[in-house]
């Protein structure tokens, strides 16, 4: 989710190496009198970014797990590993991308930093920490 203008910087430069763009929008013009533009989806070969233009960077804190955002998280035994938080139809089977709906996801939505989060999987239960949060456009380092 692209919710400022640093974001929308860095994502500018990614069209140039592109050969199409796809662009859908999403207005209000059912409840206001002056429609106004509510969402912007982005997609290309690579990948797709949402840019909200109603976006309030004050309202939301970095230090907490909304939808869009990188999360590190961290196993019992130590482990590290980032998933990012997407729609159902977003995910993907090698598990960086992590559905919104999904128990992980579901778990993540709204903690923060040093937070711990328990989900059951299909071996058991498993607790996690939320070991880092990123904003940022493309996957944190993975080290």
């Amino acid at each position: 989710m692209i919710a400022n203008a640093p974001q929308l910087r860095e994502l500018l430069p990614l069209f140039k190496s592109v050969d199409r763009v796809a662009i859908d929008t999403e207005a209000d013009s059912l409840h206001c009198y002056r429609e106004k533009l509510c969402l912007l989806q982005i997609s290309t070969p690579q990948g797709d970014a949402i840019v909200d233009p109603l976006a309030d960077p004050g309202r939301r804190d970095p230090k907490r797990v909304y939808f869009g955002a990188w999360v590190q998280i961290e196993s019992g035994a130590g482990e590290l590993r980032w998933h990012r938080i997407v729609g159902p139809d977003e995910f993907d089977m090698n598990g960086r991308y992590v559905s919104m709906d999904s128990p992980l996801g579901r778990s993540l939505l709204g903690k923060r930093l040093d937070d711990e989060v328990s989900v059951e999987l299909p071996g058991g239960a498993a607790t996690f920490t939320v070991a880092a949060i990123s904003y940022s456009l493309k996957p944190p380092d993975c080290s």
